[in-house]
């Protein structure tokens, strides 16, 4: 098995809100401002996406490779973006990225 690391930045936009990750459309993962969860999956491409409310990110792929360990950071886009994200469709708000870094986990104890 691999693992995802999945943090979430802070920043003002939903910052009281649960974004729901959704990783190859099956599985749902919440997360909130400064959270940091680990998710054991099989190696592969997967297709890692955030959403709330009617805004969203636009579909990000990752391989994981054998015992492979990747991290990604989810977020607002920039100020304007977001803003306009939120209005006209197709209502992209978030941003996903892959870090270098592998955070440690926080919340309760990530998802095994």
């Amino acid at each position: 098995m691999s693992s995802l690391v999945l943090k979430r930045e802070y920043g003002w936009f939903g910052a009281l809100r649960t974004f729901q990750v959704r990783i190859d459309e099956k599985l749902t993962i919440p997360l909130r401002i400064g959270e940091v969860k680990t998710v054991e999956l099989p190696e592969g491409l997967h297709t890692v996406a955030v959403k709330m409310s009617w805004c969203r990110s636009a579909p990000f792929s990752i391989l994981l490779e054998k015992e492979d360990v990747r991290s990604v950071s989810v977020g607002a886009l920039p100020v304007l973006e977001a803003m306009l994200g939120v209005f006209i469709p197709p209502f992209i708000s978030f941003g996903i990225r892959e870090v270098s870094e592998v955070p440690l986990p926080t919340g309760p104890s990530g998802l095994s």
